[in-house]
């Protein structure tokens, strides 16, 4: 006898994806969120932020910090950055799993979001640690991060 299909019956694949998308939803509100307090934070310290700004540039604002939480959980997923403070799970889907390791995450996608010189200083210097590589010179550990 066949079961008849239900469409709130989750297939195993059906649960990964979902889980994969509330992974890196969670990672890329993260990454927002840390950019919008670094704007208001900024704004109340008198630093440079430009008086009366819009909603366009708010929102792209929190763009780039979602992109960059991105980036960051990318980097974590491919072991490019390694280390205790780090969030390395294996699989990485799992890290949802593990709430230490899903907290470092999202800590570390705020950071991402809130210092916006973070993920492209990383990424220079995973760069310069490829290109020391093929050079032969010995480039910076796997877990600087500056």
């Amino acid at each position: 006898m066949t079961q008849a299909y239900h469409p709130t019956t989750f297939t195993e694949e059906g649960l990964d994806l979902i889980v994969r998308l509330a992974l890196f939803s969670a990672v890329v509100s993260f990454g927002a969120l840390g950019a919008g307090i670094s704007l208001i934070s900024r704004a109340r310290n008198g630093e440079d932020v430009p008086a009366g700004i819009t909603l366009g540039e708010l929102v792209a604002v929190q763009t780039v910090g979602a992109v960059f939480a991105l980036v960051l959980s990318l980097m974590f997923m491919g072991q490019l950055v390694a280390g205790s403070m780090f969030p390395n799970w294996e699989p990485f889907y799992n890290i949802i799993y593990s709430p230490a390791a899903f907290a470092k995450l999202l800590v570390w996608s705020f950071i991402a979001g809130f210092f916006e010189r973070f993920v492209p200083n990383m990424l220079r210097n995973l760069a310069q640690r490829a290109q020391d590589d093929d050079d032969g010179r010995p480039g910076p550990r796997s877990g600087d991060a500056s």
